[in-house]
């Protein structure tokens, strides 16, 4: 439908769509911890419960020139939804210009907002649900039976992939406990690791995790050094399991796609 269209138009288009996307993908990030529906209550304001008009929600738009803050009560409206949809618009294009048209845009697509999705709700809630991870798990396995192009894995090493991923990441979790007595990653974590594996192969899972050991790592040190955080804080793994899988599905021919 878009081949006619001028490039810059067509990127024009595919950034709004990731916008769109962002915006649902917030609202998920909120109501789903909460146990609220997705479709049960039209967009409100968590503080005042005011529902907001659909020209008050324009991806990023309104959130500048309502100053992030509610039309209604003034309250300050969560970085999550900006973050959110500023990801989304971003990542979808970056895979748009990176796949053109076609099933690994899709891929990239579904990819890049579950891993936005789990990043935020990590980020805020330090945890990982099942109900994300786990269909995000299934569809990187079902996926892989279209035997589809690198970066993507083929059935064979989808299996390995998310088998392999989840027995790294369960493996260190045990050397860890009995050097330090407690776990390294949660149970999220690893489910995650096995859905990057079932999408990527063992050597792109492989990838993700050392990308996100290493970032992870310098972001611990870093704020130990420059702020109070404590090197026993808790740190959230998600968000620098995204930035690993980002590089493993946008850096083209990569060592781990072969």
């Amino acid at each position: 439908m878009m081949e006619g269209m001028p490039p810059f138009l067509i990127g024009a288009v595919v950034t709004l769509f990731g916008l769109a996307l962002g915006s649902f993908i917030g609202m998920c990030a909120y109501r789903l911890p909460r146990g609220a529906g997705i479709v049960r209550k039209r967009s409100h304001c968590p503080g005042c419960d005011k529902a907001i008009p659909v020209w008050r929600n324009i991806p990023l738009l309104s959130y500048a020139v309502q100053g992030g803050r509610c039309f209604a009560c003034k309250g300050a409206i969560h970085w999550r939804y900006p973050v959110s949809e500023a990801l989304c618009a971003l990542l979808v294009w970056a895979c748009w210009r990176t796949y053109g048209n076609g099933l690994n845009l899709a891929a990239g697509t579904v990819i890049c907002c579950f891993l936005v999705l789990l990043s935020v709700v990590d980020a805020e809630h330090r945890k990982l649900p099942d109900r994300l991870t786990l269909p995000l798990l299934w569809l990187g396995l079902i996926f892989s039976l279209t035997e589809p192009a690198a970066p993507f894995a083929a059935p064979p090493q989808a299996i390995a992939g998310a088998a392999g991923g989840y027995s790294l990441l369960y493996g260190a979790n045990g050397l860890w406990g009995l050097l330090r007595k407690r776990a390294a990653f949660g149970g999220g974590d690893l489910k995650l690791v096995a859905a990057l594996g079932a999408w990527f192969g063992p050597y792109g899972a492989l990838a993700a995790i050392a990308i996100a050991a290493v970032t992870g790592t310098l972001y611990a040190v870093a704020s130990t050094l420059f702020t109070r955080a404590s090197p026993n804080d808790e740190l959230p793994f998600g968000p620098f399991l995204m930035l690993g899988s980002v590089c493993t599905l946008l850096i083209p021919n990569p060592l781990w796609a072969a």
